[in-house]
């Protein structure tokens, strides 16, 4: 799984790694968007894209799918690469495919579903670059704050979700990880898709991402925004 990712670059270098997708792009309203990100989990707002009207839209949604208002518990923020098709919801957005920037992501010493509490890893590239995951995205009409007013209006809301696959053998001990494109042609062909390409969906077995223990700060997302939640609690728990 995928509970909580890293972004440290500023808004133009966002800019400038969607245009290397090779799409025309349409200027994203990203007036929510702020930078650094130390930690971004279920709930918490962060940037997304897509493709509308033949072109790449950027905008900011929910870390989680919402589909319904108010939202659903428990949120649907992480999606199986072999069960999209089969299953509730995902089977039910398979043509609203998303690209999701992130420079690193969050995921436990321990094998998915096994029981307990685990110390986190933090995985980076090993040049600390962005990188794109593949998601898919909620669209729904829903009464929500006006954030002068206060007033309830009605808008639409985004949310998305991250689709996991088997881990790389570099992941540590944990057996999923994020689908993580290995280039721009990679990540344009999924995004401009009519519906979830399954041969897209595959490991990311390059062996340039580095990574290290962190401390329990990380899994809350009442901790306050710092790179110390990024911070390598020991030199054992370095690669």
């Amino acid at each position: 799984m995928c509970n909580a990712k890293t972004h440290r670059h500023t808004r133009d270098e966002l800019t400038r790694f969607a245009n290397e997708l090779g799409l025309p792009f349409e200027p994203a309203d990203l007036g929510e968007f702020e930078t650094p990100r130390y930690r971004i989990g279920p709930r918490q707002r962060h940037a997304m894209f897509f493709v509308e009207d033949g072109g790449l839209r950027a905008q900011m949604a929910s870390f989680g799918m919402i589909l319904s208002d108010p939202p659903q518990k428990p949120l649907f923020n992480n999606a199986r690469s072999d069960s999209l098709t089969a299953k509730y919801p995902w089977k039910m957005h398979l043509r609203r495919l998303c690209l999701i920037p992130a420079d690193g992501f969050f995921e436990p010493e321990k094998e998915a579903q096994a029981k307990g509490t685990a110390p986190w890893r933090f995985y980076q590239r090993s040049d600390g670059g962005l990188f794109w995951m593949a998601g898919l995205y909620s669209r729904i009409k829903a009464e929500v704050a006006d954030r002068e007013t206060g007033e309830l209006v009605e808008r639409t809301v985004y949310g998305y979700t991250v689709i996991t696959t088997e881990a790389a053998p570099w992941l540590v001990v944990h057996n999923r990880m994020p689908v993580i494109f290995p280039d721009r042609e990679t990540a344009a062909a999924y995004v401009t898709a009519e519906r979830v390409p399954q041969d897209n969906l595959v490991t990311y077995t390059n062996n340039d991402f580095e990574s290290w223990r962190v401390g329990d700060a990380a899994k809350s997302w009442k901790s306050p925004n710092s790179s110390k939640l990024i911070e390598a609690v020991d030199q054992g728990g370095l690669l």
